[in-house]
């Protein structure tokens, strides 16, 4: 029952009443796949909270890469100092 009263108030745009009865439900029963996906979902639909996490965790793994990209050119223009750069 608190699970589908989170669904309602998700659909009417509720999205923080809707997360708190998901994590109430999960306190029930723990691991339930269909609460976790509901919970996921409004979390996605969340943009000023849930959407800069992503937007975080995204930087972070451009950075990453960005960086990796850096270190493959240095270490290119080492193994091949003759090569116009």
């Amino acid at each position: 029952m608190i699970v589908n009263l989170g669904h309602v108030l998700r659909k009417k745009r509720h999205y923080r009443e809707a997360e708190q009865h998901y994590l109430t439900a999960l306190s029930f029963a723990p691991g339930e796949a269909g609460t976790l996906a509901a919970l996921a979902f409004t979390c996605l639909l969340q943009v000023g909270t849930c959407g800069s996490l992503w937007q975080s965790s995204h930087d972070q793994r451009m950075t990453r890469r960005s960086a990796w990209l850096v270190r493959v050119a240095a270490a290119e223009r080492i193994a091949a100092p003759d090569r116009a750069w």
